[in-house]
């Protein structure tokens, strides 16, 4: 199969043609993703507010997301027209994407990073905004500590933390996913000595973890693995 692969562009900018085969392009395509994107988390939980009217519970917001694995590729073939080329990350939320215990916690209570208009880009994308989870304080063996008057920790590992009825350290705490990564493309060619910049975008949904090195290296730390 052979054809030419045309990039469509908005405004002035005419559109530019590569000449491409089977052999050379493959399924690739101009550029795509090396492997599905994964967003990761960070464990800890910040102290927001007392979580009235429960006496025993605390309002706490995830700290957010961590960082990213994004890994893009311009295809190989294409590189001999290509004289410069940068890719750009957007991380959202996007109502028509919801993807139940994110965090592959079966059990877990599935909670969300808000969406508010407030925040709102598109018609059903929006910007990250905050996630607050109601944490019940206890010590290590499950029994509820002094209400309101108690400094409730102040960062909290979020992964184990007592949730309702939860007795002890239990990991009971798993996200429902809204999230999207945008990512643009902008290439700028050399065709035949004529110069033009090209700007694509294509969307995809992340995997959502915690971040592997934060889990391991804050267990331990903070409650509920400690009092405080």
């Amino acid at each position: 199969m052979k054809g030419n692969i045309t990039s469509i562009q908005s405004g002035m900018i005419a559109p530019i043609s590569f000449y491409i085969s089977k052999e050379n392009v493959g399924t690739l395509g101009v550029w795509g993703a090396v492997k599905k994107p994964v967003i990761y988390l960070s464990p800890l939980a910040i102290y927001e507010e007392e979580d009235k009217p429960y006496e025993f519970s605390y309002i706490y917001q995830l700290e957010g997301l961590e960082s990213y694995d994004i890994q893009t590729i311009v295809n190989p073939e294409l590189l001999p027209y290509v004289t410069d080329y940068k890719f750009h990350y957007d991380i959202y939320q996007d109502n028509d994407v919801s993807i139940g215990h994110a965090l592959g916690n079966d059990s877990g209570d599935n909670f969300c990073f808000e969406m508010s208009s407030l925040y709102n880009l598109y018609e059903d994308i929006y910007s990250i905004a905050s996630c607050r989870v109601p944490i019940m304080y206890k010590n290590l063996f499950g029994d509820l500590l002094p209400p309101y008057g108690t400094l409730a920790p102040y960062k909290i590992y979020l992964p184990d933390a007592p949730l309702g009825e939860t007795v002890g350290p239990k990991r009971t705490f798993d996200l429902t996913s809204h999230f999207i990564v945008v990512v643009t493309l902008t290439l700028e060619t050399n065709i035949n000595g004529v110069q033009n910049t090209v700007v694509s975008n294509q969307t995809f949904i992340p995997d959502v973890k915690w971040n592997p090195i934060s889990l391991e290296s804050l267990k331990g730390k903070y409650y509920p693995h400690v009092d405080k």
